[in-house]
């Protein structure tokens, strides 16, 4: 099971990722109660909602030590960055843009993963994700040799 199994970038559970995060880490229940000053069912509750306001969002990237915001501007990388770049070079806007370019370590495991597991063709995820080919062969190669490794 790869480090990321549990995060899906187009459909982001929140509730999921926190659980699968805790589980991760072995972080005990009681630890999270005493931090977050809620009770179990609460708890439970967050564990099973796909959304969270910001400011909460924020308390538990401080206590995982794991930036949730980075889930989100992978979703927006992933799946609306072609279309917001495209519109802005129709548009002649020279506003802000997101960067493609800038590619996370769970971004190249997803999209690996998404060939791997014949979810999308290599010629589908250039396409989709915009990324250049020699890119994407690379990671291909990379997590090969990684494997062969482990």
């Amino acid at each position: 099971m790869s480090k990321f199994d549990y995060l899906n970038f187009k459909k982001i559970h929140i509730g999921y990722v926190l659980k699968s995060i805790v589980h991760e880490r072995n972080i005990e229940e009681d630890e999270i109660l005493k931090y977050f000053k809620i009770t179990k069912y609460i708890l439970d509750e967050i564990y099973n909602t796909r959304n969270v306001k910001l400011d909460e969002l924020l308390k538990w990237s401080k206590f995982l030590r794991f930036d949730l915001f980075r889930l989100f501007s992978m979703h927006l990388m992933l799946h609306h960055g072609i279309s917001i770049t495209k519109s802005m070079k129709a548009d002649g806007n020279a506003g802000i843009s997101i960067r493609k370019n800038v590619y996370t370590q769970e971004i190249k495991v997803y999209v690996v993963n998404q060939i791997r597991n014949a979810e999308i063709s290599v010629p589908d995820a250039i396409r989709k994700y915009s990324i250049p080919r020699t890119t994407l062969y690379k990671w291909l190669k990379e997590v090969s040799y990684e494997e062969q490794l482990s």
